[in-house]
């Protein structure tokens, strides 16, 4: 019996996108990640963001942010739910990305520039899921 190719691919695809998964599935629901790519730890856009970011912890903590950076080859398909919510040709077109990751796992901003926090935490509270949490606090 011939098994149709879309079958396989198919399953392959499910297969392989369990292991990729893995590796943030502890953070959906929990954190609202944002990730870092970079071409280097000496980019200047990912330098500027960096210090954009520090001594900001309360405002990370309180929104549950955490930060990832990628550098280089650290650009697997491991980041499933960074490929689930973008197209594959649309990476890394710059040398430098900023993305934000809700914690319903969806991509919430995308910036190949560095992003103010002002910025951030304003998109950030204006979201369902923050208001809520600010309800219950």
């Amino acid at each position: 019996m011939k098994v149709p190719y879309f079958i396989i691919f198919f399953c392959l695809f499910c297969f392989s996108s369990t292991g990729w998964s893995q590796d943030f599935s502890k953070y959906q629901w929990k954190n609202r990640l944002i990730l870092l790519f970079s071409e280097s730890t000496n980019s200047t856009k990912l330098i500027q963001q960096l210090d954009i970011f520090r001594g900001n912890e309360s405002g990370f903590k309180e929104r549950k942010l955490k930060v990832l950076e990628l550098i280089g080859t650290e650009f697997d398909p491991k980041l499933e739910i960074y490929k689930s919510n973008s197209n594959e040709s649309q990476r890394m077109k710059s040398p430098f990305e900023f993305v934000l990751i809700g914690l319903d796992g969806t991509i919430k901003m995308r910036s190949n520039d560095p992003v103010e926090m002002n910025r951030l935490f304003q998109l950030i509270d204006s979201m369902p899921m923050r208001r809520i949490e600010l309800k219950n606090y």
